[in-house]
C-alpha cells in the first residue's frame, strides 16, 4: 500500500507503546501495591498512597529529597526495582499489535523519523519488542528525568530526532 501524500511533510511520527503499538498485560493494581510496599519498606512514614504511582513516588521524593538524599536515592531506587519487576512479567505475557513492524517500516520509508516514548522501563519494551532498533527510537521513563504526559519526553524524542515539532506526530 502506498504511503499517503501528507508524511512526506513530517519530520517524525512518535508513538505511544502500551495499547498504541502493543498488547501488554501490566495490571496496575499490582504495579500501586508493589510500589507501595517497596517505598514503605525503606520510608514507613511516606504520605498516604495515591495513584498513579510515579507521581506518588516523586511525592516523596519531594518530602525527603533536600533533608535526606541518600534515603531519597533508596526510595527512587527502591520503586524502580517494584516497578521494573512487575513490568518485565506482565510484558512476558504481552505481544505486538499484528501491524506494527509494518505501519513503523512504511513510515520510516515514507522519510519520517519513528520513535517511541512511554511511561514502562525499557526492559520490559524490549522484552515485547526485541527488534525494536530496526524499526524505531525509544525513550523510556529511565530515559528522562520527567516522564510523559511531560511534554519534555516527547520534545527529548522529537530533539533525538532531529524532527522539528510543528513537522510530527504524536
Amino acid at each position: 500500500m502506498p504511503l499517503i501524500a501528507p508524511l512526506a511533510y513530517l519530520d517524525a511520527v512518535v508513538f505511544d507503546f502500551d495499547g498504541t503499538l502493543a498488547k501488554l498485560t501490566l495490571d496496575f493494581n499490582e504495579l500501586n501495591a508493589a510500589v507501595h510496599a517497596a517505598v514503605r519498606r525503606v520510608f514507613p512514614k511516606a504520605p498516604e498512597f495515591a495513584a498513579p504511582a510515579l507521581e506518588w513516588v516523586e511525592t516523596c521524593l519531594n518530602r525527603v529529597r533536600n533533608e535526606n538524599p541518600d534515603l531519597a536515592s533508596l526510595i527512587f531506587e527502591q520503586a524502580e526495582e517494584a516497578m521494573t519487576a512487575v513490568e518485565v512479567a506482565a510484558a512476558r505475557h504481552g505481544e505486538l499489535f499484528p501491524h506494527t513492524r509494518h505501519v513503523l517500516s512504511h513510515l520510516y520509508a515514507g522519510g519520517a523519523n519513528v520513535g517511541i516514548i512511554t511511561r514502562n522501563c525499557r526492559a520490559a519494551v524490549r522484552t515485547v519488542f526485541p527488534d525494536m532498533d530496526e524499526y524505531c527510537l525509544l525513550l523510556a521513563r529511565e530515559d528522562v528525568p520527567a516522564p510523559k504526559p511531560d511534554p519534555a519526553h516527547l520534545l527529548a524524542m522529537l530533539a533525538l530526532l532531529r524532527a522539528a515539532p510543528a513537522k510530527s506526530l504524536m
